[in-house]
Formats: structure tokens, sequence, C-alpha cells
């Protein structure tokens, strides 16, 4: 079991972070050497983005969001045991997506017995009927985003003036 699949579903089910979730598995999947948006990666991706969307009111993303999740997962079922969680979350997100008209409730993703096995020795508070913490639910709009806005500001830069020729020792820079 992935310790990166362990901190996902901590997130998703216990603290009910899904911005967390999405920038944990965004990580992983853009650290693979040859990654694609058909990875199984974007499947759980696109999981924790349509619960962020749905408990803040956005049906739209959320469902479209949903619809992503569920074709990646079926695109990929072969590998989902592997990944922590049965087969059963099909049929449980085309239900949840039936269901997305009707006010949000948190999902209790089936996990394997492994996969819960491995979770209470990394996190022995985990509880998947903990409360909401409402700082998650527009985190969006509260985070610290200092290091986003400096990487873009250093990125704009280099393409605006762009160095030909470096000397040898400053081309990593």
């Amino acid at each position: 079991m992935n310790a990166f699949m362990i901190d996902y579903y901590y997130q998703f089910l216990h603290e009910r972070h899904y911005f967390e979730c999405h920038e944990l598995l965004e990580e992983v999947w853009k650290a693979k050497n040859n990654f694609s948006k058909q990875d199984i990666e974007v499947a759980f991706i696109m999981l924790a983005t349509s619960q962020y969307h749905y408990r803040r009111g956005n049906v739209k993303g959320a469902a479209t969001c949903l619809t992503k999740a569920i074709n990646g997962f079926k695109n990929h079922r072969s590998l989902l045991n592997s990944y922590g969680v049965n087969a059963s979350i099909i049929d449980l997100l085309e239900k949840s997506a039936r269901n997305i008209v009707n006010p949000y409730v948190p999902l209790q993703l089936p996990l394997t017995t492994e996969c819960l096995e491995t979770m209470m020795i990394h996190h022995p508070d985990f509880d998947p009927y903990q409360p909401v913490n409402s700082d998650y639910i527009d985190f969006h709009r509260t985070r610290d985003r200092s290091s986003i806005i400096a990487e873009r500001a250093a990125r704009l830069m280099r393409n605006k003036y762009p160095v030909k020729n470096p000397p040898a020792d400053c081309e990593d820079e």
C-alpha cells in the first residue's frame, strides 16, 4: 500500500480536506516519468475535486469532475485494489452522480481491509465520521499562495528575458 494513498484517504475520509487530497495526488502524479491525464491518479484527483465543488454547492462542477472520476476508475478497474479501494467504488460514485442534486453528504469510500489496517497504524485517530472542518470548505480562498505567486513571477521573468547561451556553470539556474 502506497503511503501517499494512505495520506489521501486520511485527508478524504477523516479531515474531508479535499483540496489537500488534490495537492497530494497531483504531486505524486506529476512526479511520474510519463504522466498523462489517463492515469489512475487523475481519477482520484477528480474525485476529490468533485467533492470540493459539491460541498460548496457547485453542482455543475461537481457533476463534471465526478463523471471524469467514474470514467477513470472504470478504465483502471484492475488497479483499484492495489490503490486500497474496492471496485464497488464505481457503483457508489454512479449512485452519487445520480443524487448530486441532493444536499452534500460525505462519501464513505469502500477501502480494502488491508488499507484500513494500514490506515489505523499510520493514523490511529482515523475516524471517517469526524465532523467537517469548516476551514476546508473555501480553502482555495484562504490558503497562502505566496510561493505560487513567486514561482509564476519568476517564470514570467525567465520567459520575458530568456538568457541566450548561458555560461556552463549557470545552466541549471
